[in-house]
């Protein structure tokens, strides 16, 4: 994914604003959940339809687990509660 560095720094990719890609308390997994997601309820996302980009991912056999893959692994629960408290807050703070 291509974050422009000046919408990084003017509004910030995470909920948490102006200058953070993203929330320090992901381990590894949903990360781009809530970047994309924000910049999509903003009116940000531009998906690049033309681009292939292979994801080498090892649940697919296109990748080897490594040290970040088996941190991401432990971390999913964890992350992904963290992603949907944060996307609860996202939805319940639209409009202001």
């Amino acid at each position: 994914m291509f974050i422009r560095r000046d919408y990084v720094d003017v509004i910030g990719a995470s909920m948490d604003g102006p200058e953070v890609v993203c929330h320090e308390g992901y381990r590894h997994w949903y990360v781009d959940n809530e970047i994309v997601e924000r910049a999509r309820r903003r009116g940000e996302w531009a998906p690049c339809l033309a681009a292939h980009v292979e994801h080498r991912h090892p649940l697919f056999g296109k990748g080897k687990i490594d040290d970040v893959y088996v941190i991401g692994q432990a971390a999913q629960e964890t992350d992904r509660a963290l992603w949907l408290s944060r996307f609860q807050t996202m939805i319940e703070n639209e409009g202001e």
